[in-house]
């Protein structure tokens, strides 16, 4: 090799040298302001005593900490949650720790760990290093928090000292820094128990620290703060179904759930059931979506940058049939519900409840196609009366009112005699309310309710309308 060459490689290496020192002094903690080394050094009046380097846990993909892109963030409601944060002390004399506060007293408690002894050290973080292939740095910053949380998870238990955040008074203690082998390093432990809903920044659970030294006027506080969402073991995706119009003629109609979980990857089938043991609905047999289909209901639901979390998911067709053993729906407006579990795991004491909603057409109607009776703004205060045509292609079709079923139970129905014309059956309908007994809006699934004799299926014809308090 000739000199040109061999000093291009010096160079070369120097620069390499430089480069990984630059990456190491930049990522390797630091005090944002110097502290004394001895008490009574110094006349700043705040200051860092402790030095830190993430404080806040969270879901973040994007994050330069891998600690909080592997962080699941969404847990089951019940689930209990740990979270290590670590804090070095650099100084020739202890640190003391005191609560502060806790942002949910009956879900959140804190304890401390402190590794003073070399031997502890190399005991317990060296193996959790090693298990991730070495790491390059002696510090639990944002490139080695993964070990270091290892690293925490073998210490003893009789190493872990509670926090007493009714006595703020009663403190742990840092030691101080050995001169040979650097700062002492201790763990700050935040066990969270999972409530509902989204706990996200500026509503993170945290556990509220102050560290206290003899050098400084003010102690150094600190937010640890853990962010996640409570959710339940699985969800289902529409909870109503729509079915519209189901017009005669038409025997079923089919509309899809999906069936899916935030928290399970491995999530088993569900269980459908209708409530009531209603014979009108049935499902067919889940099927688990693929990678691809479940990417795409994920995007449909806002998309992971809006921070929507699905491991897995089953779509599940439901059925509304129109005739079962000879019995036919009901006409008008229905309501029907069925319940969601899961066939094993957590989520098998788990249920949701789906809705199931259509307007069933059938042998009798509103003359004039209309879907309700509209009473309109009507004088609360003297009551209303109006009439209304109920029709049928069948020519000798008989029906009653069901007095007992009408709703609200102040709405009066009348039925009058049938009459034909053309081949077609009708029938007057007078619905009637007394003074002072329909003030303010009808209430919802307000309906004069017949049955038909020839199929006895129940006819509900909707009604809506206002009494207006006026005294004219």
């Amino acid at each position: 090799m000739n000199s040109t060459a061999k000093t291009i490689l010096v160079l070369v290496a120097v620069v390499v040298t430089v480069f990984g020192l630059t990456v190491i002094a930049q990522y390797t903690l630091k005090p944002a302001t110097k502290t004394p080394d001895k008490p009574g050094e110094g006349d700043d009046p705040v200051g860092e005593i402790v030095r830190y380097d993430m404080r806040q846990m969270r879901l973040d993909p994007e994050s330069t900490y891998p600690a909080q892109q592997r962080f699941p963030g969404y847990f089951e409601v019940g689930e209990s949650v740990a979270v290590v944060f670590w804090v070095n002390n650099p100084n020739t004399y202890p640190v003391r720790v005191a609560t502060r506060g806790r942002s949910c007293t009956s879900c959140t408690e804190a304890a401390m760990a402190v590794l003073d002894t070399p031997a502890l050290m190399a005991t317990v973080v060296a193996p959790s290093a090693a298990l991730l292939g070495g790491v390059a740095l002696a510090y639990p910053d944002r490139f080695n928090a993964e070990a270091w949380s290892l690293a925490a998870a073998k210490l003893p238990a009789d190493r872990w000292q509670a926090f007493n955040f009714d006595q703020p008074a009663i403190m742990l203690t840092i030691p101080p820094a050995d001169p040979d082998t650097g700062p002492t390093w201790a763990a700050v432990r935040v066990k969270v128990i999972v409530k509902p809903g989204p706990h996200l920044d500026p509503r993170g659970i945290s556990a509220d620290l102050a560290f206290h030294s003899d050098v400084l006027k003010f102690p150094q506080q600190t937010k640890f703060v853990v962010e996640y969402v409570g959710v339940p073991p699985f969800d289902i995706y529409p909870k109503e179904l729509k079915f519209g119009e189901f017009a005669p003629g038409t025997d079923r109609k089919s509309l899809d759930i999906v069936y899916y979980s935030s928290t399970q990857a491995q999530l088993p089938p569900p269980m459908l059931a209708a409530d009531g043991k209603d014979p009108f609905l049935s499902f067919e047999l889940p099927m688990r979506l693929p990678e691809q289909e479940l990417q795409q209901f994920i995007v449909s639901q806002g998309g992971t940058k809006a921070g929507v979390k699905i491991l897995a998911a089953y779509r599940v067709p439901v059925i509304l049939n129109r005739t079962v053993m000879k019995r036919e729906l009901d006409i008008g407006p229905l309501d029907k519900s069925f319940t969601v579990t899961a066939s094993s795991g957590t989520g098998a004491s788990h249920g949701v409840q789906g809705l199931v909603k259509a307007t069933v057409q059938g042998v009798v109607s509103l003359d004039g196609g209309a879907g309700y009776v509209d009473l309109g703004d009507f004088n609360g205060r003297s009551g209303t009366r109006k009439e209304a045509t109920l029709v049928s292609e069948q020519g000798d079709l008989e029906m009653e009112p069901m007095p007992g079923e009408h709703r609200p139970a102040y709405l009066q129905v009348q039925l009058g005699e049938p009459r034909n014309d053309g081949g077609r059956r009708l029938w007057t309908m007078t619905l009637s309310i007394e003074p002072n007994l329909g003030l303010g809006n009808l209430p919802v699934g307000s309906a004069a309710v017949f049955k038909v004799r020839s199929t006895g299926q129940i006819l509900r014809i909707p009604v809506k309308g206002h009494g207006k308090l006026s005294s004219r």
